[in-house]
Order: C-alpha cells, then structure tokens, then sequence
C-alpha cells in the first residue's frame, strides 16, 4: 500500500477528478483505497490537493 497526493491545477492543469483517473488509465494494476481532499497554502496560494491511497490489484 502507498500513497500519492495530486494537486489541483499541477499536472497541465488538469482537475483532481482527471488526474486521478488518467494515473489509474496508465496503471490498471492499482486500485484505489480511500481519497481524502484537504486545502493546502504554498506562498500565499491556495491549492486543493488529493491523498490516494493504493494497492496493487488483486492483493
């Protein structure tokens, strides 16, 4: 089990939602344990940002 964290707007800009989706697209050998959302300041900007915990598939 691991854990990747997404942010909102990184990644060409893409949502949460899309970025998310296209990881498991690339990787169909993961699956998705829980999602937690939380708002994260870095230099006075405000981020929304994705904590997804995985696990190989199957195990």
């Amino acid at each position: 089990m691991w854990v990747r964290q997404f942010w909102n707007g990184s990644d060409n800009g893409d949502t949460l939602d899309t970025q998310i989706n296209q990881y498991l697209d690339n990787n169909p050998n993961v699956e998705v344990i829980d999602i937690k959302f939380a708002f994260c300041v870095d230099h006075g900007t405000e981020y929304e940002s994705a904590l997804v915990m995985l696990k190989e598939a199957g195990k």
